[in-house]
């Protein structure tokens, strides 16, 4: 697997995944191998079906869970390979799944800033004291009490 990271700010990277043919060929494989031992057609018995026959009826399902499962997996590796520090999802560029070619997609992810922290000792600081009285005690548990109560 290639993965190529490029900063695009201080706060998001792209990375750009590329997954060699072979993975994707077998990864399809056990798609069809599962879907095969899944499904009922007339004609077949169970888990008889040929993978033609099921390329022919199940071909877009298969390519997008393969593309979906190919895309996490690699992701995950990326980030985890590379130190990428995520904060949320990412943003994937559309895929299309082709045997016979790498399988390829960029995935744009917001990161965690560095930030160092400058000498912050001499910096003047007022502590201030709530004063909170009985009162406000007894009505904030009330509060609390009438609304957790149950008929």
């Amino acid at each position: 697997m290639k993965v190529q990271v490029e900063e695009l700010s201080p706060v998001e990277r792209k990375l750009s995944i590329e997954v060699p043919p072979e993975q994707v060929q077998a990864e399809l494989g056990r798609a069809y191998a599962q879907l095969g031992r899944q499904v009922r057609l007339p004609g077949f018995r169970p888990g008889k079906v040929p993978r033609r026959i099921l390329e022919q009826r199940f071909k877009g399902e298969v390519e997008d869970d393969v593309a979906r499962r190919l895309v996490e997996r690699a992701y995950l590796s990326a980030i985890s390979e590379h130190h990428v520090d995520a904060v949320g999802a990412p943003q994937l560029t559309p895929v299309h799944l082709d045997q016979e070619k790498p399988f390829a997609f960029e995935a744009r992810v917001e990161v965690r800033p560095k930030v160092d922290p400058k000498d912050y000792r001499g910096l003047p600081f007022k502590r201030v004291q709530a004063a909170v009285t009985d009162a406000e005690v007894d009505e904030r548990l009330e509060a609390l009490r009438q609304r957790a109560a149950r008929l």
